[in-house]
Order: structure tokens, then sequence, then C-alpha cells
């Protein structure tokens, strides 16, 4: 009876709806506090970024007031202007808070450069199955007479224009250059010479080889030549991309770049487009600047016969630089 007459006092009755209505404006305070910082039911429709330039999707963020973030993309659309968005997360239509970050990929300038592998003197099959997993396209075989069956000799790229000078200097290096490293090479090691002697030879070989299909290329394109009845340009029509039209290529200004390009895209290319070619390379001294290329490669040459003694020999080797930067055939 105490404790029911103490629940029937009036001041026990006050206590605690005292206590109930500070537990409740707590509550609510808390409550729409947390509902004013979290900005709850208030969301923000995520636009339709696709297809627009990366500069109009982010003003379309910033009005919305959306933050971003740009994906570097490992594709290249060649349909869809570059710089241009191929995807979003989160998708269009989904409702986000403000400042939510909205990640955007973006189509890239060109296609993603890759370091062609080095599959000359490799069988075909390996040598196909390397370059398909790189994202290569091998598009037919040109087979030549040779010792080894199915052994890769040579790659040419198709409309390459913008291939950078390292992957040039690689490819030669991997054809003309080692032929003639293990030309050199080859007597001091029937002749069990020693390592130096050996290294020696095989230095002066490849560099050798370097200079000599430099000068090749470049005497492909040098008009000069026409006076002395020598057929020039094969490699223009073919669309081997060699170290003039490299060098021609970094010079020229960006209309003459598309102008380029355009023409090693073609299936075929016709005489007045070579005619066009070689005013550039004339007025851009080309030729000149891939001698400069060839002479820092034969001074290797040179430099590496210094081990050896005077000899008839050596006077040999000496001439055979001298005669692949000087040759006009």
């Amino acid at each position: 009876m105490k404790i029911w007459d103490q629940f029937k006092s009036k001041s026990l009755t006050k206590q605690i709806f005292l206590m109930v209505s500070v537990v409740f404006i707590v509550f609510f305070l808390v409550y729409n506090s947390l509902m004013i910082y979290t900005k709850h039911n208030r969301y923000i429709e995520v636009p339709n970024l696709s297809g627009l330039n990366l500069d109009d999707a982010i003003d379309v963020l910033k009005k919305n007031r959306l933050k971003y973030e740009v994906l570097d993309s490992s594709k290249f659309f060649v349909e869809i202007p570059n710089y241009s968005i191929i995807s979003q997360i989160p998708l269009k239509k989904e409702l986000v808070k403000k400042n939510r970050k909205i990640y955007l990929n973006v189509n890239p300038r060109n296609f993603q450069k890759v370091s062609l592998p080095n599959v000359i003197q490799i069988t075909k099959r390996n040598a196909e199955s390397i370059l398909t997993a790189l994202g290569f396209q091998v598009l037919e075989y040109n087979y030549v007479d040779d010792i080894g069956k199915d052994m890769v000799l040579d790659v040419l790229y198709e409309g390459e224009i913008d291939m950078l000078e390292e992957t040039y200097l690689k490819i030669i290096s991997a054809k003309t250059a080692s032929l003639f490293a293990a030309a050199t090479k080859v007597g001091s090691i029937l002749a069990n010479k020693e390592s130096k002697i050996k290294e020696a030879l095989e230095f002066y070989g490849k560099n050798l080889g370097l200079t000599f299909q430099i000068a090749d290329d470049a005497l492909d394109y040098n008009s000069e030549l026409k006076f002395f009845g020598k057929e020039i340009g094969n490699d223009f029509y073919e669309g081997k991309v060699t170290l003039p039209i490299i060098l021609l290529y970094q010079k020229a200004n960006n209309d003459e770049k598309v102008e380029l390009k355009k023409l090693f895209e073609k299936d075929e290319r016709n005489e007045e487009e070579f005619k066009r070619v070689l005013l550039m390379i004339k007025n851009y001294n080309i030729i000149s600047g891939c001698y400069t290329k060839a002479e820092y490669f034969i001074n290797l040459a040179s430099n590496s016969l210094s081990i050896f003694d005077e000899s008839k020999e050596k006077e040999i080797l000496k001439s055979l630089t001298s005669f692949s930067l000087e040759r006009s055939y």
C-alpha cells in the first residue's frame, strides 16, 4: 500500500512527467539534427553525362552540386569524340546525396601506346600468340625463302605514322643489326678468341647494321638519287613507316600531321602523294637528320675497333663504315 501511495503522490507523477518530457525533447532534437545533417529524403538525380565533352560534364555536375573523379580509360573508341564521357558511376537517374562523387570514364585522345615485343627469329605461332595477347592484330603473312621454316624475319606496321623512334630502332636492331652482329662475331667464335674481342666485333656489327638500315631507309626518300636512275619510294608505296617519315611527322605542323596520317592509313598511295611527301621532307631537311643519326651509330662502330692493332683487316672494317653511310644504291 505504501508503494501504491507513493505512485499516487503528485510529486512522483510530476517527476516522471518531467523525465518523459526531457527524453522526448532530447530525442526530437537529436532526430531532427540528424535529418538536417544527413539531408535525409533530400536526393539529387544523377544527370546523364554519356557522350558529353569532359568540360561540359564537369559544368553539369557542379550545377547539380555533385563532385567528380576522372578514371583513366584503357580503351579508345574511334567513333566517340576525344575526351567525351564513355560511362559513369552511379548511372543516370540514380538518386544520390549532395556532394556525392561521380566517377567518369573518359575516351582518351588516342590509342594507348604499347611497346612492340621482339618477335624476330621466333616461330610464327609463338609470335602471333604474343602479339594477340597484347592487343595487336596480325593482318597478313608474307613468306620468303629462308633456312628457318615459319620463323619471323620482319614486322611491318600498317599506318603507324606516329611510331616512336625507339620502336623503329628496336625493329631494325632485331632485323638488320642482329644479322650484321652475327656475321662479324662468328669469326672470333670459330677462332676461339677472348670475350672482349667477340664483344667488340659484335658491337661493331650491330652498329654497322643500324647505320646501313638507316641509310637505306633514307635513300628511299632521297629525291636527288633520281639523277642516278635509282627507283625511290618503294617504302612509301608499301606503307612502311621508316625513319624519314618518323622524323617528318615529329617536325610537321598539325595540318601536315593529319595529312600524313591519312596517307599512311590508306591501302594504296600514288605518285602525286609521294611527290607531296618528298617536298615536305626537303622543306624540313629530313634526309640530313637521318644521316646525322646514322653517323652516331657509325662512330660507335668505328670506336669499337680501337682494341685491335693496325692491320689490313682493320682497314677493311673501317672502310665498310664509310661505305654504309656514303653509298647511293
